[in-house]
């Protein structure tokens, strides 16, 4: 393994903290009747709440009584409950099981490998910490749509009596609609995708499935022990010769040199230094390190995780990074090797890359002077005294989603 020093000194910076997290195939099923005829942005009751409960009485009290034609849904630990069209299956959300719920409506007829297929999804979404239902969504606006053109155009709801704001012609494919509401100090959002005007098939559907849900939902104070971490409590500070990476929608922040500088067209991305490689494909090649993420793994650790790749792996070595279970390992594949790490933080992966690991490149950025590892998450040399304890993060933080 070559001299990699000064190189991967920029990696001892990163003692990453990371904060935790927020497409599901749809079942046919007959088209319910079209008794909603309520528009999009105004929530039409289809039952009626019962009384608000007294100090001793269960909060859940209040949910509605389903009919043949709906089934209930409660979820105590999140704090909700609504009805929803008995024929539709509603399941965990494959990224946030105890937190997040889908409903499965119709899909398009027609042969697709992705059909276009009708879900609706409401989230816990943790403490709103002072944000109102309007300042939540103009928040989420901003993080879901950074780098887009897409315009900011809310309007006025009530939920469960509670202020909301509606979002519709959310960017992706199909176009979707969002529904977000403060209630009890928590942040919930409830999507539907397509939204109605992005199917004349499945408009009908989607309509009543929007309008059964957020007419029935009922929220009470939510019975979990969750933690939230917020990344102003346990991101790093930077120094003079250091700078601050915060991702609030993948729910991470890092420290990196302040000569390296972030990469606009892909996030988590980090780039500096001189020139170490030159290319025949890719021209001149400098030091960069990205993070980013890849999907759920329950059940799995990190060497399992690592295991299931082809091939290409060397000098797999497993540690903790950041408190949650990682490996640590060299990727001789693609057009040079790199060096790179796997956290599985609750189930959910999260990657680091950093690039290029060539014996080229360590001849030209290697520092006089470094020698053994101070802080090895990740091949990093030569760390600053002041970067070598890497901050422990806790339990899943608020999410901004």
């Amino acid at each position: 393994m070559p001299n990699l020093s000064w190189r991967f000194s920029i990696l001892a910076l990163l003692c990453v903290l990371l904060l935790g997290q927020a497409c599901v195939p749809g079942s046919q099923a007959p088209a319910p009747d079209s008794a909603a005829t309520a528009s999009p942005h105004t929530v039409a009751a289809t039952s009626t709440p019962g009384p608000l409960p007294s100090a001793t009485a269960d909060p859940a009290s209040r949910c509605p009584t389903p009919s043949g034609a709906t089934s209930l849904f409660l979820s105590r630990e999140n704090g909700f409950c609504f009805l929803y069209p008995s024929e539709y299956p509603i399941q965990p959300d494959g990224l946030r099981p105890e937190e997040a719920f889908s409903i499965l409506g119709p899909h398009e007829p027609g042969d697709f490998m992705e059909p276009v297929a009708l879900v609706l999804s409401i989230a816990y979404h943790g403490p709103a910490d002072g944000l109102t239902s309007a300042a939540y969504a103009e928040r989420w606006f901003q993080l879901y749509t950074a780098g887009s053109n897409a315009p900011y155009e809310p309007s006025s709801a009530r939920i469960d009596g509670q202020e909301a704001v509606v979002l519709s012609n959310l960017p992706g494919f199909p176009a979707r609609k969002a529904a977000f509401v403060v209630a009890n100090g928590i942040k919930y959002q409830i999507s539907l995708s397509p939204q109605p005007e992005a199917s004349a098939i499945l408009a009908g559907d989607a309509a009543h499935l929007w309008e059964t849900v957020l007419g029935s939902l009922v929220f009470f104070p939510p019975e979990n022990d969750r933690v939230a971490v917020r990344a102003d409590e346990v991101c790093p500070s930077p120094a003079a010769d250091t700078a601050l990476y915060r991702n609030d929608l993948e729910g991470y922040c890092f420290l990196y040199p302040a000569s390296f500088k972030p990469d606009p067209a892909i996030p988590g991305r980090v780039e500096g230094g001189p020139v170490v490689l030159t290319h025949p494909d890719f021209g001149e090649v400098r030091i960069s390190l990205t993070l980013g993420t890849m999907g759920v793994f329950p059940g799995k650790t990190p060497r399992q995780v690592i295991e299931m790749r082809d091939g290409g792996v060397e000098s797999l070595n497993e540690m903790t990074i950041g408190g949650y279970p990682a490996v640590t390992f060299r990727n001789t594949e693609g057009p040079w090797a790199s060096r790179q790490a796997l956290i599985l933080v609750h189930d959910a992966a999260y990657t680091i890359v950093a690039q290029p690991d060539e014996p080229a490149a360590s001849a030209t950025a290697s520092a006089p002077g470094c020698s053994e590892p101070d802080c090895w998450p990740f091949g990093m040399r030569c760390a600053p005294p002041a970067t070598r304890r890497c901050p422990r993060a806790s339990r899943r933080p608020s999410s901004p989603h």
